[in-house]
């Protein structure tokens, strides 16, 4: 039977101070310094569930003591606060482009290098060492392209044909783990994102003694993907070992006939900037159907942390500070749909991808 589940639960902690020459004892009242909370759904293995995990944590330990008696032990600081915003420009998850590029990164019917495509830009290679242009400017901007959309590309191309034998053993793998009873289970983990430092002064304790500090809020999430492909029924798999391997070869190499709309694709002049904007090439991909098969179990995991870091710039003589901390974080499960779908968005532009237009507006100013 499937159960709805929320949990919390609240760590507290208050240390002593002594005051008045050391003629009082007292203890500190009992203040929150991590709260958790989660909320999840049992019941219905084996089909995956969601599951939300929200943890706050705070702490500062004050010790020491001064000439006039004051003594701090185990003293939580007055004023340690948990960030609560300031995530600094990253941008909110989008479930269904995730899951589009988790499908295009581990469909089996992935290409490791589009053969049909790189043969195709080989005529571009004597333009690669021609740096056009009447200025130092221009040649730089010619050189930048030249080695963004040639040279490296072209040493990419070339380094996965070198691995050509292992990237067909290992699709070799993944095609009989595709036959078996348990799937073709796969782990894909987007890049990390980290988002602008927030930056301010605080003063972390007043009472006692005084402790100012500088602190800086430091976002930064880890996105990744788990699923399980299955082949459909109706798809039949080669008997021999040769045809499985001559199968794995044409997958690798982009030489398969379902792969044909990928390849025009990524000969398109254009189609590069289309991607920085939308998600067509994932698309593309992720729908390649070469070989018949589907994602079942299908989640994204979403772990974003906001640190607050903080450098003490004053304290009061005979005292110091131990275990200083403040984070907030939340681990999310969503379950998604296996269906790629197209998406949008207008992206803060990488270094890379603003020299890159950088580069084509000197040269096209020319």
């Amino acid at each position: 039977m499937t159960e709805f589940r929320d949990r919390s639960r609240t760590t507290y902690h208050g240390g002593t101070y002594t005051v008045y020459n050391g003629t009082e004892l007292r203890n500190q009242p009992q203040r929150q310094i991590r709260i958790e909370s989660c909320s999840d759904v049992v019941g219905r293995y084996p089909f995956p569930n969601a599951l939300r995990i929200i943890k706050t944590s705070k702490d500062g330990r004050l010790n020491g003591s001064d000439s006039n008696g004051n003594k701090c032990t185990d003293y939580l600081l007055e004023n340690i606060s948990t960030p609560s915003s300031g995530w600094g420009g990253i941008p909110q998850i989008d479930l269904e482009a995730l899951a589009t590029q988790a499908m295009a990164s581990t469909n089996p019917s992935r290409p490791e290098v589009r053969v049909p495509v790189f043969f195709s830009e080989l005529r571009d290679l004597p333009r690669l060492v021609q740096l056009a242009g009447r200025s130092i400017t221009q040649k730089a901007a010619s050189a930048n392209l030249s080695w963004q959309f040639g040279w490296k590309p072209l040493i990419g191309d070339l380094t996965s044909m070198l691995n050509f034998e292992q990237s067909v053993d290992k699709r070799m793998i993944e095609l009989k783990r595709l036959q078996s009873s348990t799937g073709l289970k796969r782990r894909w983990t987007f890049s990390a994102e980290s988002g602008s430092v927030t930056t301010g002064t605080t003063t972390l304790n007043s009472f006692q003694a005084i402790v100012r500090a500088d602190y800086q809020d430091i976002p930064e999430r880890q996105c990744w993907a788990t699923l399980t492909w299955r082949v459909n029924q109706s798809y039949v798999f080669p008997v021999s070992d040769a045809a499985t391997r001559s199968l794995a070869w044409r997958l690798v190499t982009g030489m398969h006939y379902g792969q044909q709309i990928g390849n025009l694709w990524e000969a398109m002049p254009w189609s590069w900037l289309i991607d920085w904007f939308g998600n067509i090439g994932d698309f593309i991909e992720a729908s390649d159907n070469s070989i018949a098969c589907v994602p079942e179990s299908f989640c994204i995991m979403n772990n974003s942390k906001l640190t607050r870091s903080h450098s003490i710039t004053e304290i009061s003589e005979g005292f110091s500070v131990s275990g200083l901390k403040a984070v907030k974080e939340y681990k999310y499960r969503d379950t998604v749909s296996p269906t790629a779908s197209i998406t949008a968005s207008f992206p803060a532009l990488s270094g890379r991808q603003l020299s890159i237009l950088g580069s084509l507006a000197i040269l096209r100013s020319r």
